[in-house]
């Protein structure tokens, strides 16, 4: 964390303000895991709001079908044939 900037936010978490950041790689695979799924989220929202004309119960009950470890199990289920072999390894 960047010293100069530390400040506690109004939410009442201490977070940075500054841009300073970690390798990805000192980061444990579920802070990694837990910003692919907001990544994921956000992506599969934006498809089920800009493709249908759902109200807003169901747009969350669509796009939890794919967010859901379930629903990305299936999701890697039907992209794990295209990937290579690197890919794969990680």
């Amino acid at each position: 964390m960047c010293s100069e900037h530390a400040t506690t936010n109004p939410c009442g978490g201490a977070l940075p303000l500054c841009e300073d950041t970690i390798d990805l790689r000192e980061h444990s695979p579920l802070a990694l895991a837990f910003m692919g799924d907001g990544v994921y989220g956000r992506r599969v929202r934006r498809l089920v709001v800009t493709r249908t004309r759902l109200g807003p119960g169901r747009l969350h009950s669509e796009a939890g079908k794919f967010v859901s470890a379930k629903g990305q199990f299936a999701a890697l289920a039907a992209l794990e044939p295209l990937l290579t072999q690197e890919e794969q390894d990680v």
